[in-house]
């Protein structure tokens, strides 16, 4: 009874005294603080791990300094951190661990460029370029006017890499947004809670000013945060803009065209050509 009493009692301790914290990829920088921290006290710490079936993950109980819940999904990569073995009972903080975690670190920064770039040749942002390459060819632009955008498409290579860095910097260290960065690039998902990209309401476009037939024209398009592409024509003859009233596919709003279908057609480039040429008869 009496060793009953203390195996309860030191159970107890642990689970009042000890610090918790999960491992998932977006919480390997604090564990690996916490680690950190254990390390700096003595490298060697005994261990349990103990299973959490309601929750399908493993606790991991460092004496009573820390208690680590892992989800089993996460298990093989949590454990390869530490040698890969942690059922022995002890827990050796030494420099393989450090290693490991900074091995880690490198090898999720190396990949958020090809990330990036990756992201930016896909086919979204490709119909988008594609729209740009149409409008320069109806229309040679005579102006280029870089929207509120982190990477343009005029300079989409050299922005890329300018952004890279900057993340780089801005997420030295914390390794668990550096992975949900690039999982978010891989997936195609919202980029607006990173940094660099929520300053922005676009994450990619361009915006030209075009003279024909002596009438300024300004073409915009855009990728918002949700990858959705906008595009529009301010004209700077509100005549010639509300001649589109009556066209298909189109929405005029005082000088200013909208393709109601996403994206402008040829046949709406013609018809902006032939009207200016009209205008100026």
């Amino acid at each position: 009874m009496e060793i009953l009493n203390n195996l309860l009692e030191k159970r107890q301790n642990e689970e009042t005294t000890a610090s918790d914290i999960t491992y998932l990829p977006s919480t390997l920088g604090a564990v690996q603080g916490a680690i950190t921290s254990l390390a700096k006290k003595k490298k060697e710490w005994d261990i349990e791990i103990l299973e959490d079936e309601a929750s399908d993950s493993r606790i991991v109980v460092i004496e009573d300094a820390l208690r680590i819940k892992v989800p089993v999904m996460w298990w093989a990569e949590f454990s390869d951190l530490f040698g890969g073995n942690l059922y022995c009972g002890k827990l050796r903080l030494g420099n393989y661990l450090m290693e490991a975690m900074e091995d880690k670190h490198a090898k999720i920064v190396d990949q958020i460029k090809p990330a990036l770039t990756l992201l930016y040749e896909s086919k979204v942002f490709d119909k988008l370029d594609k729209a740009v390459l149409l409008w320069n060819s109806w229309f040679k632009p005579s102006k280029l006017l870089r929207p509120d955008v982190p990477v343009a498409v005029e300079s989409k290579y050299k922005d890329i890499q300018r952004v890279s860095s900057k993340l780089k910097r801005l997420y030295r260290g914390d390794l668990g947004n550096l992975e949900l960065l690039v999982e978010a690039c891989r997936e195609q998902q919202p980029l607006n809670s990173f940094e660099v990209f929520k300053e922005h309401d676009y994450i990619y476009g361009s915006r030209a000013v075009s003279v024909y037939e002596g009438t300024p024209m300004t073409f915009e398009a855009t990728l918002d945060t949700s990858y959705l592409m906008a595009q529009s024509i301010a004209v700077e003859n509100e005549d010639v803009a509300l001649e589109f009233d009556d066209m298909s596919g189109v929405k005029v709003v005082r000088n200013v065209l909208f393709p109601l279908g996403g994206s402008f057609t040829n046949e709406v480039f013609r018809r902006l050509k032939e009207e200016l040429e009209n205008a100026n008869t």
